[in-house]
């Protein structure tokens, strides 16, 4: 084997270990993600408490930006900026009926009208390990906090007790108004927790670069799939 040869087996086993190196050096980089559809659970109850109803139907799509810093073979942390657009039409319940006007229900339902979500989280994924230098398996987690701003129409209806001689007549007396959506999440100050506890899936193509799906909690609802990138530079 000559000499030139040899240099280059050298150059050649530097470079797959330096290219292997860098790889596992932290770097920052960029991330982004989009959420075709995202719903709150309705029947629990603490959903049902943050929203202060009794029922809740709402649903949406979010979409995420920001810096992360991390590892190609590792895991990595970031701050994102988070949108999340609540479809027109999702409502929050509030309603009863009671022994007094059995057939009429009471209270509150209030319809969603270009509503969003825009804030700030803090997000980490931590992989459990790294199959074939190809796949990693690991959770997404993190926490920040948004604001909420559109409209929220809400229908009232309570009931209203006349005499007709001696006898009783009830009838129902509806009321609308259109109010903030800083109202939307308890305590109403137009402040909403974010929050994310994500099962991942992420695929290594290339070095630097990933692509990750994942799906789970993100408060304040759930979603079944989410699909993102990172980019380390």
């Amino acid at each position: 084997m000559n000499v030139c040869r040899v240099a280059a087996i050298l150059v050649l086993c530097v470079s797959v270990w330096t290219g292997e190196a860098s790889a596992q050096e932290s770097s920052w980089g960029v991330s982004g993600s989009f959420v075709p559809t995202w719903t709150v659970p309705g029947d629990n109850p603490l959903f049902a408490m943050m929203f202060d109803a009794e029922s809740v139907d709402i649903s949406g799509s979010e979409f995420r930006i920001g810096f992360v810093r991390g590892r190609t073979f590792g895991g990595d942390w970031g701050v994102s900026f988070v949108r999340r657009k609540l479809k027109d039409g999702s409502t929050v319940s509030d309603v009863y009926t009671d022994d007094f006007a059995p057939n009429i229900e009471q209270g509150d339902v209030t319809t969603l009208r270009n509503v969003e979500i825009t804030g700030v989280e803090v997000h980490k994924f931590s992989p459990f390990g790294t199959i074939a230098n190809r796949v990693q398996i690991g959770l997404i987690f993190g926490g920040g906090v948004g604001s909420s701003k559109g409209d929220l129409d809400t229908r009232s209806i309570s009931v209203n007790q006349n005499f007709v001689g001696n006898r009783p007549v009830i009838t129902p007396v509806e009321t609308r108004e259109t109010r903030d959506a800083k109202e939307l999440v308890f305590p109403g100050n137009g402040l909403v927790p974010l929050g994310r506890l994500e099962l991942a899936v992420a695929g290594i193509i290339a070095p630097g670069f990933k692509v990750r799906a994942s799906g789970g909690l993100s408060f304040p609802g759930m979603h079944t799939f989410s699909v993102g990138g990172v980019h380390l530079i």
